[in-house]
Formats: C-alpha cells, structure tokens, sequence
C-alpha cells in the first residue's frame, strides 16, 4: 500500500524538504487528508483530494498524493495522469518524479524507472526512496553489483 508514500510525502512537506512552490497550502490540509487516508482508504482520500485540488489546483504534492491513491486502487491510467499533471506543475517535485519512477518499475519498464529515480536523486542526492527503488530493479534484471552500489547509497 502506498499509505508509506502518502505519509512521507506530508512528513517531507511539514519538514520543509518537500517542494517549496507556494501554493497557499495549509498543513493541516493535508494532514487531515492523510488521517481520512489512514483511517478510510484510497477511496475516501480520493474524494478530499478532489475536493481540496479544486480550490488548490496547483499543489503538486496534492496530486502526487492523488496519484498515490489512485495507485493503491490498481488504476494505472489515473495514477499516470495525476503524476503528469504534478510534474507538469513542478518539474522539479521529487515525489512526483520518484512517484513515476515506482509506477513504472511496477509496469516492468525499468530504464523508464530509472530515469526518473535519476531525475530525483539530480534533485535531491539522499532520497533513499529513489535508491530503494533502484536497488529492486538491479536485482531484478540481476544486476548484484548494481543493487549492492544502489543500497550502499
């Protein structure tokens, strides 16, 4: 479940390391979207995002998260478009851009993935996500050494 994701990526924000493009966003905003999320699942969160991104429409992080939901409910084809529309607002969002990353490592395109996970660590060097990730798709195509470079990171 991408609960995890949805959790770091609101914990990333308070902390000031999630993206920095002002969108007039509250943390509590998000915040109670992440409770309804732990508490009522990727349905009910999808609704309060909806409903939070009409009036916010150019929060990134609030699409990657809609795009996170979309994802624990195996619709591809919404996650994707959520995803786009984030980095179409901030090139430059590093969950949204590892967010990609896992979806299509999960579709089995792997150089795809690791372009975005490279795109990310460009952006922010210690995201151990990114790493994490790519460390999964050495060890699937059975690349030891890789993995055991990517995990040390």
């Amino acid at each position: 479940m991408r609960l995890q994701t949805l959790l770091l990526a609101v914990l990333l924000f308070l902390l000031g390391c999630g993206d920095t493009s002002p969108v007039g966003r509250s943390s509590s905003d998000l915040d109670a979207i992440a409770k309804i999320y732990k508490q009522g699942g990727p349905k009910a969160a999808i609704e309060k995002l909806n409903e939070y991104l009409k009036s916010k429409p150019n929060d990134d992080l609030a699409w990657t998260i809609l795009g996170n939901a979309y994802e624990d409910l195996d619709q591809n084809e919404k996650t994707e478009a959520a995803y786009r529309k984030a980095l179409e607002i901030n090139s430059n969002g590093f969950q949204a851009i590892t967010s990609m990353g896992i979806l299509r490592r999960k579709q089995g395109k792997y150089d795809e993935a690791l372009a975005y996970y490279e795109k990310a660590l460009a952006i922010n060097p210690k995201y151990a996500q990114a790493y994490s990730s790519m460390t999964v798709i050495a060890l699937k195509q059975e690349k030891d050494a890789k993995a055991l470079e990517y995990a040390k990171k």
